[in-house]
């Protein structure tokens, strides 16, 4: 049903801090702020949010919260659309891994796309779970493996990508390339997980 007039229908950002999550919210602001007749919808704006008011006392806004365990942070509220930045990397201060609840707690409640996206990530992990079960024959989700040269191709960004790979061709190929690291790389995630395939999922 229709939400009561007043509540704030957000497109959110999960991210697994605040200050990568408050990116798309500085975009929102700046994109709404240039356009004059989006400019006059803008109710209020902080550094995690920008609301917008809505025909008939309604609300939306841009958000962004943290991960957090079991997706406490998420719950009790229903949304417009969803993006989990760098959903592999959503673990708490002991280490949890909490990408499924976190996905679990918004899903449901997600009236548009619902989209993960990480770097490098476990076998293990929700993205490579879906990312296995959807890549070229889509049954719950759409998925995607995007190395940096198959969408930016500017002369700038190719000389990045080649002063990596001279400089640490394993890191180049992480970062730019979708390939997977060895399985006793310890970088992010400890001695006892294996990091696999770099991923864009939606």
């Amino acid at each position: 049903g229709q939400e009561p007039a007043g509540e704030i229908r957000p497109g959110l950002t999960v991210a697994p801090d605040l200050r990568l999550g408050r990116s798309p919210v500085r975009s929102g602001r700046g994109y709404a702020e240039s356009v004059p007749a989006i400019a006059a919808l803008i109710e209020s704006t902080w550094s995690d949010a920008i609301v917008f008011r809505r025909e008939g006392g309604w609300f939306t806004s841009v958000e962004a919260l943290p991960a957090t365990v079991g997706g406490r942070a998420t719950r009790g509220r229903r949304y417009i659309d969803a993006k989990l930045d760098e959903a592999s990397f959503f673990r708490d201060e002991t280490g949890a891994v909490s990408d499924v609840g976190i996905f679990q707690s918004i899903a449901p409640r997600c009236l548009g796309q619902l989209w993960l996206g990480s770097t490098p990530w476990l076998d293990t992990m929700l993205v490579s779970k879906l990312y296995d079960e959807n890549f070229g024959a889509p049954k719950t989700a759409l998925a995607a493996r995007l190395p940096t040269l198959l969408v930016r191709t500017s002369k700038r960004v190719r000389d990045m990508v080649q002063r990596e790979r001279d400089r640490d061709p394993e890191n180049a190929a992480r970062e730019f390339g979708c390939v997977s690291l060895s399985g006793g790389s310890t970088t992010f995630f400890g001695p006892q997980l294996a990091i696999q395939r770099p991923l864009f999922y939606s």
